[in-house]
């Protein structure tokens, strides 16, 4: 963990047990960056655990500070780490913001410590994050400083944290070795940068390799192994991201341009445990077509296997394209094997009335 404890600019030692406005005591450090000192504290009547960043003496990390939470307290999204408030103590003489507490890992511990992730989460992790930087988009917002030391996840979440340098106009500013060629060469942010940080983020998370040492570049070989059970079609989005591509596409296109599979684009619905049990579902197509049909209006009715996809997804305006269609047929099979569901006819499938029992039967035990 390195130090703990530091002494403010005007002398006073910030330690586990101290309390800072009569609010929040100090548990322990989390982390230093150049121009803040991370720590966790609880605060004093709410009894929750929070992150208090404490922004270093000089007057320019200060303004950044402002500046970064009057971009963080105006937005909200589950993927972007929460700011609660900013104060000065005068006791240690020193600003600071209370933040959410992430209590998991970074994807640079990961990296670094070669830890193998799963591939279906590591997907998950990127749609979310993809969501995130597509809300930030829209709200004419840039992070400009997308880096595995800036995604961190807790189980199933992933969160963008440490927006210092989101505010400022500057082209030098930001970690270099995750700074868009575009940044350098136009001389300005855009969002494509984020796009760009994010992708070669996730490449290294399922590398663990480091694609550039110092200045960055269209124009780079990138041979990294990876999980050969993650989406190849994603995995080669995240390369021709890093080779330049995309760069005009629409904000509204943003999970597209990554190839996220289809089914990772919905809502979450939920299975009950003992039916992923009991009838051995574990591939992600087979869930998202148990949960396309099993939550339809009526769910009875023989509907095409087409129309069961298009009329979910139409539903909630994603669109369906004609090749991803394709890739259900053998899901379709795998189903009717385990007797989950049943063709009507020549173009329709249902679920099967034994298997609506049970789903229902454990649903209601939820």
């Amino acid at each position: 963990m390195g130090r703990t404890s530091y002494k403010t600019s005007t002398g006073v030692t910030l330690e586990s047990g101290l309390v800072i406005r009569q609010q929040y005591e100090l548990i322990e450090p989390i982390g230093e960056g150049g121009f803040a000192k991370v720590w966790s504290a609880k605060h004093l009547y709410g009894q929750h655990k929070v992150a208090l960043k404490f922004i270093g003496e000089s007057r320019h990390a200060f303004n950044l500070g402002v500046d970064e939470f009057k971009l963080l307290s105006s937005i909200y999204h589950t993927n972007i780490i929460r700011t609660f408030e900013m104060g000065e103590d005068e006791m240690t003489g020193e600003a600071y913001m209370s933040m959410e507490l992430m209590t998991g890992k970074s994807f640079f511990e990961v990296i670094k410590s070669n830890e193998v992730i799963a591939p279906d989460r590591v997907l998950e992790w990127l749609r979310q994050c993809v969501l995130a930087v597509q809300y930030l988009a829209s709200m004419r917002l840039v992070h400009k400083d997308i880096k595995p030391q800036n995604i961190m996840f807790d189980g199933s979440t992933a969160k963008l944290i440490d927006f210092n340098i989101s505010m400022t106009t500057d082209h030098n500013q930001g970690t270099t070795c995750y700074k868009c060629p575009l940044v350098l060469t136009e001389q300005k942010w855009m969002p494509y940068a984020d796009i760009w940080a994010l992708a070669l983020s996730f490449y290294e998370l399922l590398t663990k390799e480091e694609v550039f040492a110092d200045d960055t570049s269209f124009d780079v070989e990138l041979n990294g192994k990876y999980d050969k059970v993650f989406p190849l079609e994603t995995f080669s989005a995240l390369v021709n991201i890093i080779k330049g591509h995309g760069q005009d596409v629409e904000i509204g296109d943003y999970l597209d341009l990554f190839k996220i599979p289809l089914e990772r684009t919905m809502e979450e619905r939920y299975i009950p445990q003992k039916i992923l049990d009991g009838y051995s579902i574990t591939n992600i197509r087979e869930k998202f077509l148990i949960i396309a049909m099993a939550y339809a209006d009526d769910p009875t009715i023989a509907v095409s296997k087409n129309v069961i996809i298009k009329k979910e997804l139409t539903r909630r305006s994603l669109g369906a394209p004609t090749k991803e269609m394709t890739l259900y047929k053998n899901t379709f099979s795998a189903l009717n094997r385990k007797n989950i569901t049943e063709n009507r006819g020549k173009n329709a499938s249902v679920l099967t009335e034994e298997f609506l029992l049970s789903f229902n039967k454990y649903s209601g035990e939820n």
